[in-house]
């Protein structure tokens, strides 16, 4: 039987310089992929806050080809949960229990600062949603 949670969990390490190392997006109810843990990987791995912060989908599928309409749609999915656990973990937006991410923990070691947050992928997903096809001009 399908869970009716579909809350997510994001797990996001930027080193001492701002860069991110490490991220992964799962089913916090099951612990799940997300399509794939790190589906961004290939294009996030060693890419300054700053810049993942101001990317559009379009500037990851020059990386990241899509492969369909769902890879697409997990791809932005994740984009936009890694944006708000970043805008969260530096204090650029609020991060309590009813915004779309909710800090958990962040922690701090020899590697970087590790963000652990709740998403409210209900809240993600209408906000992908009121983005419709003008995101890309191909649909």
């Amino acid at each position: 039987m399908p869970c009716t949670d579909v809350t997510e969990i994001l797990s996001l390490t930027i080193d001492h310089q701002d860069c991110i190392i490490h991220y992964s997006l799962a089913k916090l109810t099951c612990g799940a992929a997300v399509g794939n843990p790190s589906l961004l990987r290939k294009w996030i791995d060693r890419r300054p806050a700053v810049d993942v912060l101001s990317a559009t989908l379009e500037d990851v599928l020059t990386v990241l080809p899509t492969r369909s309409q769902t890879w697409e749609f997990l791809t932005l999915k994740h984009l936009t949960a890694v944006q708000h656990g970043l805008r969260a973990m530096l204090g650029f937006s609020r991060s309590g229990p009813d915004d779309v991410c909710a800090v958990q923990t962040i922690e701090t070691d020899e590697r970087g600062i590790t963000l652990l947050a709740l998403m409210r992928i209900d809240l993600i997903t209408t906000e992908i949603a009121a983005c419709g096809n003008c995101c890309r001009g191909d649909k």
